[in-house]
């Protein structure tokens, strides 16, 4: 199988398993919203204590 179909079929499996959770486009919001401004310049280490 080339590179291309390979990596294709992977973003498609991605998608339907992120598609699959519920809530997701709330969850992705608010993840975008709240968390992202939470973990901004913090180490690894803080962020996952």
């Amino acid at each position: 199988m080339p590179y291309e179909q390979v990596l294709l079929n992977a973003i498609r499996l991605r998608m339907q398993f992120i598609r699959s959770i519920p809530f997701y486009p709330f969850r992705a919001l608010y993840w975008y919203a709240v968390m992202r401004s939470r973990m901004a310049n913090r180490s690894i280490q803080q962020q996952y204590p």
